[in-house]
């Protein structure tokens, strides 16, 4: 499933660990190098065209951290490059408080590697359904409040 076929051993393994670095520099040049993205995987807008969406580039949990915690999914796997991927700053911040609220909390011991490569590509599925959404949400109240708003005080 895309945009995990491209990761290293098609995105079925625990990749290596996250930094805690600058998006821009080691995480998000990972995310490039090594699974090919170079634009948002929710909208697709380009991080790479120019120097603004350069400035805009973030590395997202799939799943979000504090869901792994809720769930017990081992540290390891949701710090991992497996549950990364790059988004625009925008998206990354639309779907803060995810949950899935269907799963339940099981511990660390209990998972698999399967489960949870399940899980992260059926939120990534569901996350990318509500980010679009909310996208098209947040287009619509820009061209009528900000750019109206704008036109308005031209015409003054």
């Amino acid at each position: 499933m895309k945009p995990f076929d491209d990761y290293p051993e098609g995105g079925a393994a625990i990749l290596r660990k996250l930094g805690r670095s600058n998006a821009r520099r080691e995480d998000g040049l990972w995310l490039m190098n090594h699974a090919g993205q170079d634009k948002c995987v929710w909208c697709e807008i380009s991080l790479v065209d120019d120097y603004y969406h350069w400035l805009l580039l973030n590395v997202d949990h799939v799943i979000p951290e504090s869901e792994c915690k809720r769930l017990g999914i081992p540290s390891e796997w949701h710090h991992s490059f497996t549950n990364a991927v790059l988004a625009c700053s925008g998206c990354n911040t639309f779907d803060n408080h995810y949950s899935a609220e269907w799963q339940r909390p099981k511990s660390a011991s209990e998972w698999t590697l399967p489960e949870f490569l399940l899980l992260r590509d059926s939120v990534f599925k569901e996350r990318r359904e509500r980010l679009l959404k909310r996208r098209r949400e947040e287009i619509d109240f820009f061209e009528i409040y900000i750019m109206g708003y704008s036109r308005l005080a031209n015409q003054g």
